[in-house]
C-alpha cells in the first residue's frame, strides 16, 4: 500500500511537472512568436518601401511607392499582397525551401488589412510639396537656404514695390493715347492756321504763338512717339525673340492632367506634413521647380512641353501661349522698374521734361504737355523693357534697378529700334544683373504657391508617362502606409501587429 501511494504521488507530481513545462513551453513560443510577428510586419514594411517609384526618385528626387501597380487605377489588394508576401518569409522561414525544413513556431496569418495610407496628393499636394522642400533643404545645407532667402526675397520685394509704383506712374496719362494727342493736334493746327489766316487778313504776318513755339524746337529734334507706337503694334514674342521659327510648339492634353480629372483621396492621411505654408518653405520649392523642370533658356526635350518652369507660372496648353505669357508678365514688370527709373533720376526726368515740351509744341498742343510727359515716359520705358527682354531671353543679365551707366535706349535711339538688327545693337549685358532664370524665380516668389504646387504634379505626371509609362499616376503615389494584421499563434493565442511607416521617417533617421 505504501508502495502504491508513492507511485500515485510520483505519477501526479510528473502530470504537474509536465504540464507546468508544456505551459512553459507554449508560453516561451508564444512570446517568441510575438516577437517574430513584430519583426516580420518591420521587415515586410522595409521591403515593402524599397519597392519606391525609381522614376520619381531619378527624376525628382522623391520617394513614393506606386499604388496603382503600372495599372492606371488604386491597387490596394495588390500592395497588400507584397507586404504579406514579404512577411510570410519571416513567419514561415522555410516558405520556399526545396528541401523543406522544420518550423519550431506555429504561426498563422488570419487577417489583415491596409488601414490607412498617404498620397503625394493629399492635402492638396502638401505631401508631394513637403518631400521636395525637404530634399533641397539637405542638398543646399543652411548656408545655401540662408542665401537663397535673402537674394529672391528682397527680389521679390521690390519687385512688387516697383510694380505697386509703376502701376502708379503709367496712369498718369489717363489713359490717354497718343491718337488721341494727334486728334487734339490736327484740331490745334486747324485752329491756328484760322488765326492765322484772319491776322494775314488784318495785315499782321508774324508767326502766331504756336508757330513761333514750333519754330523753335531744334531741326534735328525728332518726335519719337510714332515710333514707340509702331513698336507696340508689332507682336511681342517677335520683337523679344527674334522670330516665330524660334518657339516650341509642343502641347498638353488639358483633359488629361491629374488637377483637372480630380485625385484620389488617401485614408486616414498620416501625420500632416507642413507643405509649403511659411514663405521660407515656398521659396525652397521655387527652387526645387528651377532645378527639376525646363524654361525658354534651357528647355525639356523629353517632356511633352520645353517650357514647363512657364507653364507652372501661366498654366496654359502650349509652349507658345505660355512664353507669351510669361513675356508679356516680365515686360510689365520691366516696364514699371524703368519707368520709376526715369521719374526718379534727374538726368531723365530733364530729357522727359525737355522732349515732351518739344513734342507739345510741334504739335501745336502746349496745354497737353504734362499728358505728352507720361505718355513719352510709358513708350521710353516700353522700349527700355523690350531691349532687357530680349536680351534675358538670349541669355544676358539685367539689372532689376536701372543706373545711368546701365541704361540702353535713349530717346533718340528709339526710331533705329526699328531698324533691321536695331533691338540686338542695343542690348548689353549686365555682368551683375539679373539672369532669366532668376527673374522666373523672382516670378515663382511672388506666386500662389498651392497654384505652383498643382501643376508640378501634372508636370511629373505628364512626363513620367512620356518616358514610357502611360498609365502613371501621381495621386496613386503612397507615402506613408499603415497596415494592421493578426497572426494566430501556437493555435491558441492570437497576436495582433499594427505599423505605420512613412517615407519621411526614413529621411529622418
Amino acid at each position: 500500500m505504501k508502495k502504491a501511494s508513492i507511485t500515485i504521488y510520483l505519477s501526479l507530481m510528473l502530470v504537474l511537472i509536465v504540464s507546468v513545462i508544456s505551459a512553459s513551453i507554449v508560453s516561451v513560443k508564444v512570446q517568441a512568436g510575438r516577437s517574430r510577428v513584430a519583426n516580420s510586419v518591420d521587415q515586410a514594411m522595409f521591403s515593402l518601401f524599397a519597392q519606391y517609384d525609381r522614376d520619381l526618385l531619378s527624376k525628382y528626387d522623391v520617394f513614393f511607392i506606386d499604388g496603382a501597380v503600372g495599372s492606371g487605377n488604386m491597387q490596394i489588394g495588390s500592395i497588400y499582397d507584397r507586404f504579406t508576401g514579404a512577411m510570410g518569409y519571416i513567419l514561415e522561414p522555410n516558405k520556399g525551401n526545396v528541401f523543406g525544413g522544420k518550423n519550431l513556431l506555429d504561426l498563422s496569418l488570419t487577417e489583415g488589412a491596409i488601414t490607412g495610407y498617404t498620397l503625394a496628393t493629399d492635402v492638396n499636394g502638401g505631401i508631394y510639396a513637403s518631400q521636395a522642400v525637404e530634399y533641397m533643404k539637405e542638398t543646399a545645407g543652411i548656408q545655401g537656404i540662408s542665401l537663397l532667402l535673402g537674394k529672391y526675397g528682397q527680389a521679390a520685394d521690390h519687385t512688387e514695390i516697383q510694380t505697386a509704383q509703376g502701376s502708379s506712374l503709367q496712369e498718369l496719362s489717363g489713359g490717354t493715347s497718343y491718337a488721341d494727342i494727334e486728334a487734339q493736334s490736327a484740331e490745334a493746327v486747324r485752329a491756328d492756321a484760322e488765326e492765322a489766316a484772319e491776322r494775314a487778313e488784318a495785315g499782321i504776318y508774324e508767326p502766331t504763338e504756336a508757330e513761333a513755339r514750333a519754330e523753335a524746337v531744334p531741326d534735328d529734334f525728332v518726335n519719337p512717339l510714332p515710333f514707340i507706337d509702331e513698336l507696340r503694334s508689332r507682336a511681342l514674342l517677335d520683337l523679344v525673340t527674334g522670330g516665330s521659327e524660334n518657339i516650341s510648339d509642343k502641347s498638353l492634353d488639358g483633359a488629361s492632367l491629374a488637377g483637372s480629372r480630380g485625385y484620389e483621396r488617401g485614408v486616414g492621411v498620416i501625420d500632416v506634413p507642413e507643405g509649403i505654408g511659411t514663405f521660407e518653405s515656398h521659396l525652397i520649392f521655387d527652387e526645387y521647380i528651377m532645378t527639376h523642370f525646363g524654361c525658354y533658356t534651357a528647355p525639356d526635350a523629353d517632356g511633352p512641353l520645353s517650357y514647363q518652369t512657364e507653364y507652372i507660372l501661366q498654366g496654359k496648353g502650349t509652349d507658345r501661349e505660355n512664353i507669351e505669357a510669361m513675356v508679356t508678365k516680365l515686360l510689365a514688370v520691366r516696364e514699371a522698374a524703368n519707368i520709376v527709373f526715369l521719374y526718379s533720376n534727374a538726368v531723365r526726368s530733364e530729357e522727359l521734361t525737355a522732349a515732351s515740351a518739344a513734342i507739345a509744341a510741334l504739335l501745336f498742343i502746349p496745354f497737353a504737355e504734362p499728358v505728352i510727359k507720361a505718355i513719352l515716359a510709358a513708350g521710353w520705358a516700353f522700349c527700355e523693357s523690350v531691349v532687357d527682354v530680349r536680351a534675358l531671353l538670349a541669355g544676358k543679365r539685367v539689372p532689376l534697378m536701372k543706373s545711368d551707366a546701365n541704361w540702353q535706349v535713349s530717346l533718340a535711339g528709339i526710331p533705329e529700334l526699328l531698324t533691321e538688327g536695331g533691338l540686338d545693337m542695343t542690348a548689353g549685358d549686365v555682368g551683375d544683373g539679373m539672369s532669366y532664370q532668376d527673374y522666373l524665380r523672382v516670378m515663382l516668389a511672388i506666386a500662389d504657391g498651392q497654384t505652383q504646387i498643382t501643376r508640378t504634379l501634372d508636370l511629373v505626371e505628364q512626363n513620367i508617362r512620356a518616358a514610357g509609362r502611360p498609365n502613371f499616376r501621381i495621386d496613386c503615389c503612397m507615402e506613408a502606409l499603415t497596415v494592421q494584421v493578426s497572426v494566430r499563434s501556437e493555435r491558441r493565442v492570437t497576436l495582433t501587429e499594427e505599423q505605420t511607416v512613412r517615407y519621411r521617417d526614413f529621411a529622418k533617421s
